[in-house]
């Protein structure tokens, strides 16, 4: 499956979703932004800062692992392994370059730190667990902006975790 995303992030408000092609079976799907919940969450985020209108706009998105596969989601372990201290800085430079006042991983603290021994995002991040609500896993600083690691969003009900994410966020 290949999908192009614009830097506009007008996919994520594409209530008809976006046509692609299956390369193995060259048959023609839709995907449908929308109906992810990360997407969902983010979106119920921005509207508990009452930043409703072109919201897909007021966000910057990146992926941790700067690699995936073509036609799969993450990549596996085994690309991601050898180049972890370059994915940890092209995060941190992104930071330093966008100087955001609040980061929020949508990962669980697993993929921050997958393997002992071995550098993380969590010591990069100066990230702490938190066990203060069921959703916000880690808490930490960088630079100037406030970081927050929650849990993966499936099957929960974004709206709650947004309250939630956001007063974590101003506490």
């Amino acid at each position: 499956m290949a999908l192009n995303q614009s830097d506009r992030f007008d996919d994520v408000v594409n209530e008809e979703g976006i046509d692609y092609i299956v390369e193995e079976t060259g048959e023609k799907r839709k995907y449908f932004y929308s109906r992810s919940a990360f997407w969902r969450l983010i979106k119920d985020l921005l509207a508990e800062y009452d930043e409703h209108d072109e919201w897909n706009q007021r966000i910057v998105w990146s992926n941790l692992y700067k690699i995936a596969p073509y036609t799969t989601g993450n990549p596996n372990w085994s690309l991601v392994k050898p180049e972890m201290p370059t994915y940890i800085e092209c995060i941190l430079e992104e930071i330093r370059l966008y100087k955001p006042k609040s980061v929020l991983f949508v990962t669980g603290l697993d993929y921050l730190a997958p393997w002992e021994s071995e550098p993380t995002f969590i010591d990069a991040l100066n990230i702490k667990e938190s066990k203060e609500n069921p959703y916000v896993l880690g808490v930490g600083h960088y630079e100037n902006s406030k970081i927050l690691v929650c849990v993966r969003p499936e099957k929960k009900k974004t709206d709650e975790m947004a309250k939630i994410i956001k007063a974590a966020f101003e506490d």
